[in-house]
């Protein structure tokens, strides 16, 4: 069966699809084998149906859920033939795409891959209250912008009364007045339908292998002895550091020559390349003899680096002999050999974690590979879904875009781009206009595409990142374990030679010591002068003041305006402040070091890291001072070191240090994986320049296809401006390419941010020779390279690094104990419930009228929570019912209902006050229900008013909150954020202070660029002022096509301002725009998912963490058996049905035993309380000493031995 579904599936992929539904004759006869196969899976289905009967019994067939996945194949198959024997003009293209499920079968012929498989599918059950948070916050959002800008994006085309607008293209940019509308539907004009807008290998090999063999023979002639001796000699030889740096240097030489080689290089560079790769090539073959006489073949070949290294030697001669013969020809296997570099980690204090992670790793690999098989049959389903659907569909009037799905290697780029999310929402809107718009059909396409992106996106592509949680923690329990055993050892070698020390000292020679009693030599500790610069110095008051000033400094920075000539009123004043704010600077560093001294004494001033960079930064602001005006632009970056003072603010607060200390380790912990990934950064470049270097050229005439053809003129056709130009040819290069390794490196890195690479691999796949242009898939094999690439770089490298932040950020906050003894997860439970209380709107005074009484029971009831629920979703569904350019009567009725649904909230506001009167506001969902109610109404009343200029309806949409307050487990997914907020703060504020430095940088260095609409630097994305700086590094940040920003900022490009005749923009904006990529996109936006995470985790893991949750829960079985009179009182009689009601962490459950918990009652050390009821006196307990008493019972706090028979001791 496993052969008989992959034939099916290699049928399915071979299919090709035609425009207006023609059908290759390839694809005419591969329909023909359906009945082939539909019959094998129906003899398949009948045999398991007889064998174990069809659905009655508990082992029968519909009781497996894959086989109720093969039975829906096999009756949809069934519809389908006897459908096209009736009709065969039926359109059953709908029935066909249940044909692509049969793909599944193959997960169900492999017990490793059900596992996994069944996994995923029970994580999505928790998923689910997160996907209804998302959901209920982009419809908040939907609402609230289709209020606020319903019609406002259907103003690219203008109506007059002759033109008419093309139905079939669709608005990406702004029109201007030389494009309108036109009533030729062959015209230009644009309408937008809803959319946003080896030959001798073998004779090498057996060459080495007799030389290999003949050096052996030639030992086994001498006598055992001097063998030995001489395999001691070679052991001791090979394992000495000598031969291992000697090693690794040669391996990085080697890489590094492998790294010169670049497009259009000399001849001669080319020679010695090739001579030194036959010299290490040499070299690296008597390391493996050598090696092997060492160790012997068995010991050689139980190493798997050293089975690589061979293989790579083999290749690397293979690779020589056939470039002697053909030349250079694709890529050179010695590239590999740079993963060598590696072994540097066994000469370092890393040696341990990696080692524990590389092992952890290779016992997570089969894991890892059911994984990639399922992600493999995801985009493979979903590939031949797409092609059922949209086959021959994706041809428009400007052309057939990259993305479609004519073809199964097309198909599966273009759905393995939709599962990364770079611009798939492109691709999703040529979907829906190939069904005729979102008007028409094209609207339930989408369905299609967000599946894809939630199960490909969200929830395949994610389990990498738990797989790596899951290894990374294991790791970690293995390194500490090596850690305490290496402790140990070292204990224990110490006390054996603590006693073993002799007196070998030697007298000191005499020296000039310096005094410490004075500071510059000059004044000493008791100094009066001293004295008050130390007390001064001190002083709260002065700390404040100088922060203060840093803080008003940076705003002055922020202030500054790139464009303007330094000699305006704006900048000379800027001048004086910041000369101003230097003076001070100034004279604190002088203060300073007159009370510590400057240098030469121990505990003086510049023996502070942080004291340095002030100094630096002070002698920055004094030298850029005194400056000229003619100077500032070539001694900028005196000025741009000030930015760096706002970080002496991160000291002054508590919780922000202790972020940027956890930011710190973070780093730290990822420090080898950083350096393992730069290395196999460079391997794929390397390999990419041997691949792709000189190709990615074109000419602009797309007419010419070759560099000797690029030249002359051509008459073009420039469609904005609707005229003929004569245009030079010119022989241009895409701006990300693979002609040298540096330029590799920039474009890979922008591939594993997962941005633009569609386009690059397009430009690599179109690829013909070096100095030829592009050809419409002319290399589809190079794509390999790039799925590789992604598949090692953004879903492997990218998910562990994130894991290492969460894992590193885990380890440091929830193993970290207080002074109490307490973990952070003990303390934040008694610190909860110490300060939890009762939800009063639960009780009713005893006081309260019979009205009151009875409301009360109404509105506690599940039924009144049901009939809001009810109301608020009918609500939410008028509110999503509006539309632009609906008739009156439409809109007048769905305003009247507006009206009922605010009277229905106030009805229920009021009755819930008069019921609870002051208790009523003691409880947040209350309070926030008053807040939507008062703004209903005043919504309400400025509707009924029809007062312009006012709009407030954003309360309309924020009623659909009230659903939170019903659902337990989205209040649970709140309070974990409600904690998250408590860290996040810090981690925000320390973003924000990377975001201004880079901000600030960016104003300097890229402020004075031309702004050009069709350009990347426009009106809104530019360098400016602070807050466009702020928006162009938010949109980098997301990585939205932050590399076309980067490139805009590139030398050359036109000045502004007073400046126009000068060249704007530099080449350090690569370095500017990757650093940040790397800062903030991998690090800073990383700690918000870690701290997140470990919150959710400290929820989860232990059932003993409290929140409110827990406490609603508690209340609502509280109020079934406390006090009517008194409902803070519980009867004792009633306590033990009580506490069995209720699961851990605040009750025993229904299975503990009675004995049990009666210990646990008598652990808890309740106090009880005499209480008259009904005429006789009974002992109560209370509300908050019963949720205390139990959860410390569940922490295990205080707790003493208990022995049947004897009291509690305290």
């Amino acid at each position: 069966m496993i052969l008989t579904i992959s034939a099916n599936c290699i049928v399915l992929a071979l299919e090709e699809y035609l425009p207006n539904k023609d059908r290759t004759e390839r694809t005419q006869k591969l329909e023909k084998s359906e009945i082939y196969f539909l019959t094998i899976y129906i003899i398949e289905a009948v045999l398991k149906i007889i064998s174990k009967g069809f659905v009655i019994g508990k082992t029968t067939y519909l009781r497996d859920n894959w086989n109720k996945l093969d039975f829906v194949v096999v009756v949809f198959g069934l519809v389908e033939y006897f459908v096209t024997i009736q009709n065969s003009q039926f359109d059953f293209s709908l029935l066909r795409m249940a044909r692509v499920l049969r793909a599944f079968k193959l997960i169900s012929g492999s017990p490793k891959m059900k596992v996994v498989a069944t996994t995923i599918l029970r994580s999505v059950r928790p998923l689910l209250p997160v996907f209804f948070l998302v959901v209920l916050t982009v419809l908040i959002f939907a609402i609230l912008g289709m209020d606020y800008y319903k019609g406002a994006f259907n103003t690219a085309c203008f109506e007059t009364e002759h033109m008419y607008c093309n139905q079939e293209r669709l608005c990406h940019y702004e029109m201007i007045d030389s494009r309108p509308c036109q009533k030729d539907p062959r015209g230009s004009g644009y309408h937008c339908p809803g959319n946003t807008t080896c030959r001798r290998t073998g004779k090498a090999q057996t060459r080495e292998l007799q030389a290999l063999t003949t050096l052996v023979w030639h030992y086994s002639d001498f006598s055992k002895q001097i063998e030995m001796i001489r395999v001691l000699y070679v052991r001791r030889l090979v394992e000495s550091s000598a031969f291992f740096w000697g090693t690794m240097a040669c391996v990085a030489v080697n890489t590094i020559i492998a790294a010169t080689e670049h497009y259009n290089q000399p001849q001669e560079l080319g020679k010695a390349q090739y001579l030194l790769e036959i010299i290490f090539v040499v070299l690296f073959g008597i390391e493996i003899i050598l090696r092997i006489c060492a160790h012997g073949y068995g010991q050689y070949f139980f190493s798997k680096f050293n089975i690589f290294d061979l293989l790579v030697l083999v290749a690397s001669i293979a690779e020589l002999i056939i470039r002697y013969w053909f030349g250079n020809n694709g890529l050179k296997c010695s590239v590999f050999r740079a993963i060598r570099l590696l072994r540097v980690f066994d000469k370092t204090r890393y040696k341990s974690d990696i080692d524990n992670l590389v092992k952890v790793m290779i016992g997570s690999i089969s894991s890892v590979l059911s994984l990639l098989f399922l992600l493999f049959l995801f985009l493979f389903v979903a590939s031949v879904l797409g092609m059922q659907l949209f086959g021959g569909r994706f041809n428009f009037d400007e052309g057939r875009p990259e993305g479609h799905f004519d073809s199964f290697p097309r198909a599966i780029l273009t759905v393995f781009q939709v599962v990364t999310g770079e611009d798939w929402n492109a691709v999703m809107y040529n979907g829906v206009r190939s069904y005729g718009g979102i008007e028409g059909t094209g609207a339930a396409v989408v369905i299609f595409f967000i599946i894809v992106v939630l199960f490909g996106n969200y929830t395949l592509l994610n389990v990498f990142f738990a797989i790596a949680v899951d290894s990374l923690a294991e790791a970690k329990e293995l390194s500490s374990a090596d850690d305490q055993k290496a402790k140990q050892k070292n204990r224990q070698r110490h006390s054996k030679n603590a006693n073993q020390l002799e007196n070998t000292a030697s007298p000191v020679p005499n020296r000039i010591c310096l005094d410490p009693e004075r500071s510059l030599f000059v004044f000493k500790r008791d100094n009066g002068f001293r004295k008050f610069v130390h007390s001064l110095i001190n002083r709260k008051e002065f700390e404040g003041t100088v922060i203060a000033c840093i803080v008003l400094s940076s705003i002055t920075l922020a202030a500054e305006d790139p464009t303007t000539d330094h000699n305006s009123i704006r900048n000379q004043v800027l001048f004086w402040v910041d000369a101003f704010f230097a003076t001070i600077f100034t004279v604190e560093m002088i203060m300073k070091v007159i009370d510590m001294g400057f240098l030469l004494h121990r505990g003086s001033y510049l023996r502070e890291l942080s004291n340095c960079f002030d100094a630096i930064i002070v002698v920055a602001s004094l030298v850029s001072l005194f400056i000229g005006s003619s100077s500032v632009k070539s001694l900028k970056i005196f000025r741009i070191l000030r930015v760096f003072r706002i970080f002496r603010t991160i000291s002054k607060f508590a919780g922000l240090k202790s972020a940027c200390v956890m930011f710190m380790k973070s780093i730290k912990s990822v420090g080898p994986l950083l350096l393992i990934y730069v290395l196999m950064h460079v391997t794929f470049s390397i390999m990419a320049v041997q691949l792709l270097q000189g190709r990615l050229f074109y000419c602009n005439d797309s007419t010419k296809l070759t560099r000797d053809q690029c030249r002359g003129r051509f008459i073009h056709y420039t469609e904005k401006n609707g005229k003929l130009e004569v245009l030079d040819r010119e022989w241009r290069r895409r701006d990300f390419h693979f002609d040298n390794v540096f330029s590799a490196m920039s474009t890979l890195f922008v591939i594993t941010t997962g941005e633009g690479w569609p386009n690059i691999l397009d430009s690599a796949v179109s690829s013909v020779g070096v100095d030829q242009g592009p050809r419409k898939n002319s290399s589809p094999g190079i794509s390999i390279f790039f799925i590789v690439y992604i598949a090692i770089a953004p879903f492997f490298f990218l998910n562990v690094f994130i894991a290492m932040i969460t894992v590193a950020f885990q380890s440091e906050d929830v193993n970290k104990k207080k002074s109490s003894g307490l973990t952070n997860n003990q303390e934040n439970c008694i610190l909860y419930v110490v300060k939890a209380k009762p939800d009063q709107t639960r009780f009713i005074p005893k006081d309260a009228s019979k009205l009151r009484r009875n409301l009360w029971k109404i509105i506690l009831s599940d039924h009144f929570e049901n009939v809001v629920l009810f109301i608020v979703i009918l609500n939410t569904v008028c509110l999503g019912m509006e539309y632009q350019d609906q008739p009156v009567l439409y809109t007048e009725v769905l305003r009247y209902l507006n009206f009922a649904f605010v009277a229905a909230f106030v009805l229920e506001a009021a009755l819930k006050f008069y019921v609870l009167r002051k208790n009523y506001l003691s409880d947040n969902w209350n309070r926030i229900d008053i807040v939507l109610v008062v703004g209903s109404v005043i919504d309400a009343v400025l509707d009924l008013l029809k007062i312009p200029g006012i709009n407030i309806r954003v309360f309309r949409a924020a009623r659909i909150l009230k659903v939170l307050k019903k659902l337990s487990s989205l209040r649970f997914l709140l309070w974990s954020f409600y904690l998250s907020m408590k860290s996040l703060p810090y981690v925000f504020f320390l973003n924000f202070l990377s975001f201004y430095v880079f901000a600030v940088l960016g104003m300097q260095i890229f402020g004075n660029i031309q702004i050009e609409e069709d350009s990347d630097i426009n009106k809104y994305n530019n360098f400016r002022n602070i807050f466009t700086s702020f928006l162009v590094l938010f949109r980098c940040v997301t990585g939205e096509n932050w590399q076309n920003v980067m490139l805009a900022c590139m030398g050359g490009r036109a000045c502004a301002g007073e400046n126009s005749d000068d060249s704007c923009g530099s080449d350090f904006a690569y370095v500017y725009f990757i650093g940040f990529i790397c800062l903030s996109a991998f690090l800073m936006m990383n700690l918000f998912e870690a701290v997140i995470v470990n919150n959710f985790d400290y929820l989860h893991t232990d059932p003993a963490n409290l929140g409110p949750q827990h406490l609603y829960t508690f209340t609502d079985q509280w109020l079934k058996y406390a006090n009517f009179y008194d409902p803070l009182t519980m009867e004792v009689e009633k306590l033990e049905d009580f506490v069995k009601s209720m699961n851990p962490p605040l009750g025993f459950g229904n299975n503990c035993p009675r004995r049990q918990m009666r210990i646990n009652f008598l652990k808890m050390d309740l106090p009880l309380t005499k209480r008259e009821a009904c005429g006789r006196e009974t002992l109560c307990v209370h509300f908050n000493s019963v949720m205390f008493g139990l959860v410390r019972l569940t922490l295990n706090l205080h707790r003493d031995e208990w022995t049947d028979g004897h009291t509690l001791r305290r």
